[in-house]
């Protein structure tokens, strides 16, 4: 809770991976795999010029598979508000 109140999201990632560390497949599935298959939906939104508002679980946001990573390695910044 406190990582998540400071906006740890690498710490919430740590966390999650150590729970499924048994099971590399499924948190591959429930994680890396579906953080690559949103990008590229969002990048629609970020370049359609209308505003949304994309809600993902705090667990997809951290790590380098992270929703934050992938934006950044495509070239986008990343703030923290």
């Amino acid at each position: 809770m406190d990582a998540w109140c400071r906006g740890d999201v690498d710490l919430i990632w740590q966390k999650g991976r150590q729970e499924f560390r048994d099971f590399p497949t499924m948190t591959e599935r429930l994680s890396g795999q579906r953080n690559r298959n949103w990008i590229p939906k969002i990048e629609s939104y970020l370049h359609s010029g209308q505003t949304y508002f994309v809600v993902v679980g705090a667990a997809h946001m951290g790590g380098p598979e992270g929703l934050l990573a992938l934006l950044k390695a495509r070239g986008y910044k990343i703030e923290q508000l």
